[in-house]
Formats: C-alpha cells, sequence, structure tokens
C-alpha cells in the first residue's frame, strides 16, 4: 500500500502534466452535472439544514475560537490608516466591473495568510484586477 504523500506527490505530478486536460473535463463534469446537483440539494434540503445545525451545536466551542482567532489574526494585520483609503480600492472594482462586465477585486498583493508569507490590509497592500486573475493567483506571492 502507497503513503499518502507519495499518492498525493504522483496525482500531483499527473495534474501539472494534463492540466488543459484536468481543467476541461472538470469543466465538463460541471456542466453535466450541475442540475442534478441542484435537484438534489432541493430534494434534500432540510436533512442538509438539519446536519449543519447538529454540526454546529456539537462543535460550538471549536467554531466560535476559530472566529474569534481569524478576528484577532485581521486586528494584528491592519495598521493606523484610514478605512476610506481601503474602501476606494472595492469601489473602485466595483466601478471597473459595471463598465466592463468583467468582474474585478480587490487582491492582497502580499496574501494576508499565505504559505511563506503574511501581508497586512494595508493600502498599499492592496490592488484592483481581474477576478479571474486573482483566482488564479490564490494566496500566492509573485516577488518581482
Amino acid at each position: 500500500m502507497l503513503h499518502r504523500e507519495e499518492v498525493l506527490a504522483r496525482v500531483t505530478k499527473y495534474r501539472r502534466a494534463h492540466k488543459e486536460e484536468c481543467n476541461r473535463r472538470c469543466a465538463e463534469h460541471r456542466a453535466t452535472h450541475r442540475k442534478e446537483y441542484a435537484e438534489y440539494y432541493d430534494l434534500h434540503k432540510k436533512e442538509y439544514r438539519d446536519r449543519s445545525r447538529r454540526y454546529y451545536h456539537i462543535h460550538r466551542p471549536q467554531l466560535c475560537a476559530m472566529v474569534a482567532e481569524r478576528q484577532r489574526d485581521l486586528k494584528r494585520r491592519m495598521l493606523a490608516c484610514d478605512p476610506k483609503e481601503i474602501e476606494k480600492f472595492y469601489i473602485e472594482s466595483e466601478r471597473l466591473t459595471q463598465e466592463t462586465g468583467i468582474r474585478y477585486s480587490v487582491d492582497h498583493i502580499i496574501p494576508i495568510k499565505g504559505k511563506t508569507v503574511w501581508g497586512l490590509h494595508v493600502p498599499w497592500n492592496l490592488r484592483v484586477m481581474p477576478l479571474a486573475d486573482n483566482v488564479r493567483k490564490w494566496n500566492k506571492f509573485e516577488a518581482v
């Protein structure tokens, strides 16, 4: 039996070598099954909701601790800067989306919580870019 890391490395290697094919197959699967997923969810909405409530009640202390940690984390990353300066980026992204019809979003140049670096939620770490590019970038830091 292979170790989990070996299997994961092999799958990652394959996906990198066959990126276009994997993306195409994934898109086809989503397109053909989207309606089925929606219908299944509609039929089982009550069960989903009940399961979610049970999970919340069982794990409430852990979930509350995670939210509190996330809030503390954000406060640590916010410096004394004018919130209106940050808001300008979000207004600009909305304006560009309305004008061009292409969805724009606000990107943290240095990710808030990247794998190798952690950035700040400050104006000099923000930029407006197309949502598709931002999703592709994910939380990677692209050094210039």
